[in-house]
């Protein structure tokens, strides 16, 4: 059974990071996209310091780069998706996000060697078809149209720079953990701190004012940290066994269907039906990719 063990470890990082991103549109409410960024990297820094003594030194001086560079990228990507979270319906933003086969695959031909098959040809044909579609009028309502769930195309563009960064994250830790180069415990620790100084960098250089009175009170910012890195320590952990990142990639959906639903059900938000057929949809082409 332990050797079957990333299965589930890889369905806990789906369901939290849909969650996260429930948990997310709702802090929005309260603060501006930037403060619940700065708030959410340092308190989940806060909880990896325990970890201080076992994941300080690393046995390579570039490998902190590497690290600090995967942090740069969720720093950008951070931003830019709380920025088109702000504007557009969660669970469109959700399924948006299924967009990261499109990068990932990108990423795996050019730095990991992996080739272009006709199934992933075929899967990311797909992909792009479900994505299409949430450009389309469904009957009786609208997904992304001139009305009151319309999203912008500036918007749109957003997501994808959040999902394609998200990618070169992801891609970052195949190549840090295929060969067990840093454990675990060292990645999310290193990674955490560069994070949380980036975005402190980010505010003292752009002298962003902060509204520490109401920050400091949403409390979905301390959920979303505790969930980031029980969701990570679980991923890296799947990373480093004896997995398959095909089926880590399928598993990892799950949070599309966490978000959607929760969309509904928290945010009242229409054409759920719609939503869940184009998600159907680009996870198939994620499924023939995969195969």
């Amino acid at each position: 059974m332990a050797q079957y063990l990333w299965i589930p470890l890889t369905l806990i990082f789906g369901i939290f990071k849909g969650a996260r991103e429930l948990l997310k549109k709702g802090a929005l409410d309260y603060n501006t996209g930037l403060e619940i960024l700065l708030l959410y990297s340092i308190s989940s820094f806060v909880l990896v310091l325990p970890n201080t003594k076992e994941a300080f030194f690393l046995d390579e001086w570039w490998l902190y780069f590497a690290v600090a560079l995967k942090a740069l990228a969720v720093f950008i990507a951070w931003i830019c998706g709380f920025a088109a979270l702000e504007k557009m319906p969660v669970s469109i933003y959700s399924i948006l996000d299924l967009s990261g086969i499109l990068f990932s695959t990108l990423f795996a031909v050019i730095f990991v060697g992996e080739s272009l098959t006709l199934t992933v040809t075929l899967g990311i044909v797909l992909v792009c078809i479900g994505l299409f579609m949430l450009k389309i009028k469904p009957k009786k309502s609208t997904v992304i149209t001139k009305d009151a769930n319309s999203v912008a195309a500036k918007y749109v563009i957003l997501a994808f720079c959040y999902t394609g960064f998200n990618s070169v994250s992801g891609t970052l830790d195949k190549l840090l953990r295929r060969d067990n180069l840093i454990s675990s415990v060292q990645l999310q620790y290193w990674f955490m701190l560069f994070l949380c100084l980036f975005y402190c960098l980010y505010f003292l250089l752009k002298r962003i004012p902060v509204n520490w009175k109401t920050v400091l009170k949403n409390y979905r910012i301390y959920i979303m940290a505790i969930l980031l890195i029980l969701a990570d320590r679980a991923y890296f952990t799947a990373n480093g066994m004896n997995s398959s990142l095909t089926v880590m990639t399928l598993l990892k959906q799950i949070s599309c269907i966490v978000v959607i639903i929760g969309g509904k059900i928290f945010f009242k938000e229409k054409d759920i039906t719609y939503k869940l057929l184009c998600a159907a949809i680009v996870i198939t082409g994620i499924v023939i990719s995969t195969l």
